[in-house]
């Protein structure tokens, strides 16, 4: 397993990525220690208006440009007209000059709304004068389909007419935390105004009373059932303007085996961006045939914050406590009998471009030793844990047909961890060839790489098919306990397949997997597994 030690290393770190959602205990599916989702990026930019043409200009030669009513600083913008200085210049190249001044001051300064005019003069002296409004906004107007109250979304949005001119970071901000509501959709337009460099901020918004999401896949275990599947059903805005209420079951299609059932609920606190929720968590295991039988319940509580917020970069931080109360309840492949008490730091960052997107998430967890807090064996492990998740993605886009996933996590323990926050290989993450907790272990390391390819002109509904091929590899150390040796387990596995669009909001994916390496007890290499998974949104 060595052979691979260096490019997981070189994943991590070089190309350090951000797993999907790894929940293989089921019950651990609100975590921060498991993967978070970052922000969508949003591709919004204000749009500018053209220059306006100029016409009837006597031809001159260009001798300096003078920029009047910017505040960034004219020697940066007096750059793009560098190239037309000493030619001679007519009505067409003035207004390339001004397009150009206009587009570099999108990249040089933090406005949001601004015009580059050309004022009436007589170029005598060979120096052309440029004029630039800033703008900002007089007025908002908040309409659409939401069927209730909007006054959050304006108190969110009022802040936006107090600057002057109007800031590009506080509008992308704040049209980026009106668009996290949950489920809202809005349509931002801007309208002119009645004087000059002032502008109408008309909201269009669109509200979902609910949402079904439906999955089922083959990804689960030979003891809790391999077929699993799970249906969340969300409500929007129950009570106030931001409000979003979930409530899950899952299951395998052996019903006896495991029910798990889950409510929660999140809220907007204030109109920055703050977030709180809860959340908890039932899991109900039977397995006959080895006369397992227990349950599980959690609950948590959680903050989150979006530190940045803008079309292009993230970085949100959630502060965290929850409680796990297990009495013989099979988590992935492990009997849990413990009651663990946690507070969980997390941070996620995120940054994308047209072609390239990149996501990083860390999470430091501290098992508290209070409220009723045990272990199994204390001699085996702690309840005043600590352990730090490392995860992220780096996607890139070749070509308009090709793109490029890598993935890569690590969990690094500094004691010896009770069995719910072990963590688990095997699955839809990494170690596809294996069933969800293949191997634990207290500290892992793991990465994979993923080449999808989407063929064009495909008739009606396979247009927007991928196929992909993929590999993955990982480690797992489980820490000595007496009378238990240290124990190292490893997985890799290869292979491909594809995903194929089923209307607009069902996804089918269908995957063969071979193992490369299964250093597991009862595992072998060179065996194949074969994956399905449908999902969708509703």
């Amino acid at each position: 397993m060595q052979r691979f030690s260096l490019v997981l290393l070189f994943l991590l770190y070089a190309f350090p990525a951000f797993s999907e959602t790894n929940s293989p205990f089921i019950i651990d599916q609100t975590r921060t220690d498991r993967a978070q989702t970052p922000p969508k990026p949003q591709q919004h930019p204000v749009p500018q208006p053209p220059v306006a043409p100029v016409a009837g200009v006597t031809p001159f030669v260009l001798k300096g440009v003078r920029i009047e009513g910017t505040s960034v600083d004219p020697s940066i913008l007096s750059g793009a007209a560098r190239p037309y200085v000493g030619r001679m210049t007519d009505a067409r190249a003035i207004t390339e000059i001004a397009q150009r001044i206009s587009d570099a001051y999108a990249q040089s300064g933090d406005v949001a709304l601004y015009t580059v005019t050309v004022p009436g003069q007589d170029f005598r002296d060979g120096i052309l004068r440029l004029v630039v409004t800033e703008g900002y906004i007089a007025h908002i107007d908040v309409h659409g389909d939401t069927g209730g109250d909007v006054s959050r979304v304006v108190a969110m949005a009022q802040p936006l007419t107090a600057e002057h001119p109007l800031k590009r970071s506080t509008l992308e901000r704040t049209l980026s935390l009106i668009r996290d509501l949950p489920d809202l959709t809005v349509d931002a337009q801007l309208l002119r105004g009645d004087k000059p460099g002032a502008v109408k901020l008309s909201l269009g918004l669109t509200q979902k009373r609910y949402n079904v999401a439906l999955s089922l896949n083959d990804s689960g275990n030979s003891l809790l059932g391999r077929w699993q599947t799970q249906a969340d059903v969300s409500l929007y805005d129950l009570l106030r303007e931001g409000e979003q209420t979930t409530a899950s079951f899952g299951t395998s299609t052996l019903l006896n085996r495991y029910q798990y059932y889950a409510l929660s609920h999140s809220e907007t606190l204030g109109n920055d961006g703050l977030r709180g929720s809860i959340a908890y968590g039932y899991l109900r295991t039977q397995i006959h045939a080895h006369a397992l039988s227990g349950d599980a319940q959690t609950l948590q509580m959680g903050l989150s914050y979006p530190l940045i917020r803008s079309y292009q970069e993230n970085l949100s931080l959630t502060a965290s406590v929850d409680g796990l109360d297990s009495t013989n309840a099979l988590l992935g492949v492990a009997v849990a009998n413990e009651n663990i008490r946690a507070a969980r730091l997390s941070a996620v960052y995120s940054l994308a471009e047209p072609r390239w997107a990149l996501a990083l998430s860390g999470s430091m967890s501290f098992g508290l030793d209070v409220f009723g807090a045990r272990v199994t064996s204390p001699a085996m492990e702690t309840p005043k844990f600590r352990k730090l998740v490392v995860q992220g993605s780096y996607n890139r886009r070749i070509g308009e047909d090709w793109i490029v996933r890598l993935r890569a996590a690590s969990q690094i323990a500094f004691d010896r961890l009770p069995v719910s926050e072990l963590y688990a290989l095997g699955g839809p993450v990494f170690g596809r060839a294996f069933l969800q907790s293949a191997a634990l272990g207290d500290s892992a390391l793991a990465g994979s790489i993923e080449i999808g390819f989407t063929p064009k002109g495909l008739p009606g509904r396979l247009a927007g098919l991928e196929v992909f091929g993929f590999a993955d590899d990982g480690d797992t150390w489980y820490r000595a306990r007496t009378p238990v040796p240290s124990i190292h387990e490893a997985l890799a596995s290869a292979g491909g397949g594809v995903r194929i669009p089923i209307g607009a909001k069902t996804k089918l994916e269908l995957q063969a997997a071979n193992a490369l390496d299964a250093e597991v007890p009862g595992l072998r290499a060179g065996d194949w597994r074969f994956l399905f998974a449908i999902s969708g949104k509703y």
